[in-house]
């Protein structure tokens, strides 16, 4: 098994305190339903039963202090992700940018010999051939996948997008 990431325990992390503000944010309903439920019936003037009413009412004050600590980890969590997330996407798309500049070097040096004018073949390259490619449409995808997260200011779904899609730029390095 591969060793977890920065950035993959931390979105762990964060996956794990959003169930726990989930299921704090259930707990209160419920506890309140109880209490409204033991009032209606009457249940609440037996004396044990008082007490456990006591006892929920303190835990749904507990829920609120307990809501707010969630939120503060959550941002601490979201801005600590958005670090680790600029850096990784900035060295994942060097490498997408690196794999680009080789991919057209090939193209250069196959083409080259054959054509008079180099600057020309440069910018055919550039311009129509690179786009045209295989190479290019799979690491267009992989970078808008992630840009369209970005764009759509979701941090987390853009990180979970990023170790996705280096898995797959692995995998397309990987090919002969």
């Amino acid at each position: 098994m591969s060793k977890q990431s920065t950035l993959e325990k931390m979105l762990e992390s964060f996956s794990k305190n959003e169930a726990l503000r989930a299921s704090t944010e259930a707990l209160k309903p419920r506890l309140e339903t109880e209490i409204n439920t033991a009032l209606a019936t009457g249940e609440a003037l037996d004396e044990g039963i008082a007490v456990s009413l006591q006892t929920k009412r303190a835990q749904i004050e507990l829920c609120s202090n307990k809501l707010t600590q969630i939120a503060s980890r959550t941002e601490e969590l979201i801005a600590a992700i958005q670090v680790e997330f600029n850096s990784r996407f900035q060295a994942f798309d060097s490498e997408l940018q690196a794999l680009e500049a080789a991919t057209k070097k090939k193209v250069l040096d196959v083409l080259g010999p054959l054509v008079i004018d180099q600057l020309f073949l440069e910018e055919l390259t550039s311009r129509m051939i690179w786009g045209r490619t295989k190479l290019a449409v799979e690491l267009a995808g992989l970078r808008d996948a992630i840009q369209f997260q970005v764009v759509q200011q979701n941090i987390i779904l853009a990180a979970r997008e990023l170790l996705k899609r280096e898995r797959d730029l692995e995998l397309i390095k990987a090919r002969p």
